[in-house]
């Protein structure tokens, strides 16, 4: 009984890895091609940032305290939205450390 409880929490903190951290692709083929305004109006202040490819975004963050077995940590996460050169929406993307902003975001995005 007790490898079947710790092989059960082992399998429970590995959920986390198979369920879909990121839009579902109804939203990311909404916003693909709108301008990059448009999604700054509906979620309010944002960041702007760049990645090592060169690749340009707005992002929204949030960050809260989660609780955990050892006590509490912050949990951060960024929901983002990568623009081209005309200022349209190529693609919507998360990045997370212990939060899920896909959820958070995707009642606003529909």
């Amino acid at each position: 009984m007790r490898k079947f409880l710790s092989l059960l929490c082992v399998v429970f903190m590995l959920s986390g890895c198979w369920l879909s951290l990121n839009f579902s692709q109804e939203i990311q083929d909404k916003w693909r091609g709108q301008p990059i305004e448009n999604i700054i109006k509906r979620l309010g202040p944002f960041h702007v940032a760049q990645n090592k490819k060169g690749e340009k975004y707005v992002y929204w963050e949030r960050s809260f305290q989660k609780s955990t077995p050892t006590g509490y940590e912050l949990a951060y996460c960024e929901a983002r939205a990568f623009y081209d050169e005309h200022g349209k929406i190529t693609r919507l993307d998360t990045y997370s450390r212990g939060a899920n902003c896909a959820f958070g975001f995707k009642d606003a995005l529909k």
